[in-house]
């Protein structure tokens, strides 16, 4: 238990001490005079009922004992200060506005339990969110007006300006209905495509321009190709037809009525989708916003990773 009889005057003088190496430095930097600062010094010493500093022609330094206590009261007074600083920086009037954009087809329930802490811990804080196509509210120009950002990212797409985090890797699925000619295929090839319908996602999906090759190839084939409006539909459409379709694994795990189709081995697809993380962080933003930043992607990575297991 801290001995009620030191004071921060105390704490305050001792610091300052070490600090400059001397009692008159000392005195002049926080506007008391020497004997003053001697005093508060002494009266420190005799509560502790130990030496905390060595007086030398060279300067004042601090015993071992002193130095060991001098560690521990600096840590303490700068976090006494941090805490002033934020009660300020709460309690002051001064909005802070944050932008986050979110695909449609993210984890709402994620970023709801997120905004709801947020809005708990931190005063005057609004929050505007934009929702929608991937491809509608997501480019290299628009990502700087969002303070978060949660969607599929391109992994050629540069970040370098940004904060960024990879959530997970969204595999994307050739499928096809039970029993389809290809089900026994052990790698399907795009001759193999040619001979069925194809369902690829609308231009607004984030698959979209993953498949550009596949669109090229198979416009001319006789079975030729249609474009879907949402995945849901092309999983809908592919169980009660030959066809082909493009979806995304969230998308058929999501489905509430589990889907009569078989995913289809290939090599054409090779890799998935990134589903990341983006925040700001310039040096211009305050001590409060960047706390907010720090406490967003804490929150969101806890929430998140409850998601996968």
């Amino acid at each position: 238990m801290i001995n009620n009889r030191i004071k921060f005057r105390h704490l305050q003088c001792f610091t300052e001490v070490v600090n400059q190496a001397g009692m008159g430095r000392a005195a002049c930097n926080l506007s008391l005079t020497q004997p003053a600062v001697s005093r508060r010094i002494k009266e420190l010493e005799e509560i502790l009922d130990v030496q905390l500093l060595n007086r030398t022609n060279q300067g004042v330094f601090p015993t071992e004992a002193g130095q060991v206590f001098f560690e521990h009261v600096q840590r303490s007074l700068l976090s006494i200060s941090e805490g002033i600083n934020t009660l300020k920086e709460n309690s002051s009037a001064r909005e802070i506005s944050l932008t986050i954009g979110i695909g449609l087809s993210i984890n709402w329930e994620v970023l709801s339990q997120v905004i709801n802490t947020i809005k708990n811990e931190f005063q005057n804080v609004k929050i505007r969110i934009l929702r929608g196509y991937n491809g509608t509210i997501y480019s290299k120009e628009q990502i700087e007006d969002y303070d978060f950002f949660i969607g599929y990212i391109n992994e050629s797409e540069p970040h370098k300006e940004l904060g960024y985090r990879k959530l997970h890797e969204d595999e994307i699925y050739l499928i096809a209905r039970e029993n389809h000619p290809l089900s026994d295929s052990n790698n399907v090839s795009m001759e193999d495509l040619k001979d069925f319908e194809m369902v690829l996602p609308s231009d607004h999906s984030e698959i979209s321009n993953r498949i550009s090759e596949i669109h090229e190839q198979m416009k001319d084939s006789a079975t030729g190709i249609t474009q879907s409006f949402s995945d849901e539909f092309s999983i809908n459409y592919c169980e009660y037809s030959d066809a082909i379709c493009i979806v995304k694994k969230s998308t058929l795990l999501g489905m509430e009525k589990p889907a009569s189709v078989t995913i289809l081995s290939n090599a054409i697809l090779e890799s998935g989708l990134d589903v990341a993380l983006i925040w700001k962080s310039t040096p211009s933003q305050s001590n409060k916003e960047k706390r907010i930043s720090r406490r967003f992607i804490e929150l969101f990575d806890f929430h998140w990773s409850q998601t996968l297991q």
